[in-house]
Order: C-alpha cells, then sequence, then structure tokens
C-alpha cells in the first residue's frame, strides 16, 4: 500500500512540473519497500520450523547473515528514493513553506527508522511519520489536484 501511496504523490508532482527529483527517487522507494517486506516475512522460518519440530535455533542462525544486510540493503534503497521525493516535494509549488518542511522532515525520520529494528520504532516512529508526511500530500491532492504543465513551462522551470 505504502509503494502505491508513493506512485500517486510521484503522480501529483509530475502534473505539478517535477521531472527529475521525484521520478528518480520513486524505483528507490519501490526496490526499497520490497526488500524491507522481505524481513518480516523471514520471521516465519523459525516458526515455521517451531511448528514442525524443526531446530528453532539453527534456523533463527541460517537467517541471521542474511538479515541484517537485507535491513541496511533496503534502509539505504529507501532513503536514496526518500531523499529524491523530499527534493521533489521541497521544490514544487504545491504546498506552504512550512508544510514542504514538515513532511521533509516527516519523510527523513520515515526513511531512518527504517534502519532501527526495534518494534516500537517501526509501527509507532514510522507510522506517525508516514502519517505527517502523506496526510497532508493526500489533502493536497484532493483538495488542488494539478493540472498537467505544459513541456514547454517544465523545460523553463528544469533550467
Amino acid at each position: 500500500m505504502l509503494i502505491l501511496a508513493f506512485l500517486a504523490i510521484r503522480a501529483h508532482l509530475h502534473e505539478a512540473g517535477d521531472d527529475r527529483w521525484s521520478a528518480a527517487g520513486l524505483p528507490f522507494i519501490v526496490v526499497g519497500s520490497t526488500l524491507y517486506v522481505m524481513l518480516p516475512a523471514m520471521e516465519f522460518a523459525p516458526l515455521a520450523a517451531l511448528e514442525t519440530g524443526g531446530d528453532v535455533e539453527g534456523a533463527q542462525r541460517a537467517l541471521l547473515p542474511w538479515f541484517i544486510p537485507l535491513l541496511v540493503a533496503a534502509g539505504i534503497t529507501f532513503a536514496v528514493g526518500m531523499f529524491g521525493l523530499v527534493l521533489g516535494v521541497l521544490r514544487s509549488r504545491l504546498l506552504s513553506p512550512g508544510l514542504k518542511r514538515l513532511i521533509a522532515v516527516a519523510l527523513v525520520v520515515m526513511a531512518l527508522s527504517r534502519f532501527v529494528p526495534l518494534s516500537a520504532v517501526q509501527f509507532y516512529l514510522q507510522g506517525v511519520a508516514g502519517l505527517a508526511a502523506l496526510l497532508p500530500l493526500a489533502y493536497s491532492m484532493w483538495k488542488h489536484p494539478t493540472t498537467p504543465v505544459p513541456a514547454e513551462q517544465r523545460a523553463a522551470q528544469t533550467t
């Protein structure tokens, strides 16, 4: 669902004239989110070992060399994508400067929280940061639908 939200935000920024930063960040957000989803999926291996009478500690030991590199790769990839999205939001003309700063800080907190494998950070901090970033953007998309910016005007904005 988060990937779909970022796809919608990217489309909104694109219609508002941002062709550079959010477009560059979106693939990193998608890849980072996909890698991140693999982490909870890996936690089912010890549970499956427990339920089938297998070696729970052995399953956990087998996952450990994969867990930390995957967590770091997912966090870095997502953070790179968030950097692009933050630049796209900050350079857009969609929101007030105060809302842009709030969204930028919330997106950065959301990206940094991916590096902390504590459930309180993952569930609460990341959720609150996501709401703080995405609700103002959703409101902007709802209240102020953009009309596509002509190519000539986009070219003038990037120079």
